[in-house]
């Protein structure tokens, strides 16, 4: 045995085998290893990352997508209002028309023909003159406007139109002014949406709408 290990085995059996020396690396490990346990370091490195996706937007994104979605509601908003003015402007000035023949069946129209058949009868009897009676213009008025109901349910444009100008007159001759000017107006209706030509509708049309006017 040398003098060099000699020495050794001497400084052995005073101070104990010397131990394995310790880097820094391995030290703070084992320091975090006491702390927080065997696994601590594996858990923080296993920890999975928020993706792009999960990241939640910046706040100039959210407001300028809430600032988009305004703006379309805000447009649909006026876009609906738009057509339903358009809708209800369009309907208050349509032409009245009489009702359609298709509403009625055959049988049907063959009975209301014949009531304002006799609605007229009975409205030119009341205007005849007899030995213990006199004409009623009220009544007859009546009965030409009850005709004039009939013939209009029947689409018949022409005779409820002569039965409009008749009760009209009859309401005249009894001062009933307001419901005269009713009558005549609904007659230029009639004149407007009739068969007739143009130089008699604006004819006739303007005569009763004259009538109308001075009741």
């Amino acid at each position: 045995m040398s003098y060099k290990s000699n020495a050794g085995a001497n400084r052995d059996s005073l101070f104990g085998s010397p131990k394995p020396k310790q880097t820094y690396k391995s030290n703070t490990s084992s320091n975090r290893d006491a702390l927080f346990g065997g696994n601590a370091g594996g858990a923080a490195s296993n920890r999975p990352r928020p993706t792009a996706t999960q990241t939640q937007a910046p706040p100039q994104t959210q407001t300028a997508s809430a600032a988009v979605e305004r703006a379309r509601s805000r447009q649909a908003t006026q876009s609906t209002t738009s057509t339903s003015f358009t809708i209800t402007s369009t309907s208050r000035h349509a032409p009245r028309t009489t009702k359609s023949l298709l509403t009625l069946s055959p049988h049907e129209k063959t009975l209301k023909m014949k009531e304002a058949e006799e609605c007229r009868k009975n409205a030119k009897q009341a205007m005849e003159k007899g030995l213990f009676s006199r004409p009623d213009p009220i009544r007859a008025g009546s009965y030409y406007r009850r005709a004039a109901e009939l013939y209009k349910q029947c689409g018949e444009n022409r005779l409820e139109r002569l039965h409009r100008i008749a009760s009209g007159d009859c309401q005249m001759s009894q001062y009933a002014y307001a419901t005269a000017a009713v009558e005549y107006m609904r007659a230029a209706e009639l004149v407007e949406t009739s068969d007739e030509s143009d130089g008699r509708k604006g004819k006739e049309s303007g005569q009763l709408y004259g009538n109308a006017a001075e009741a």
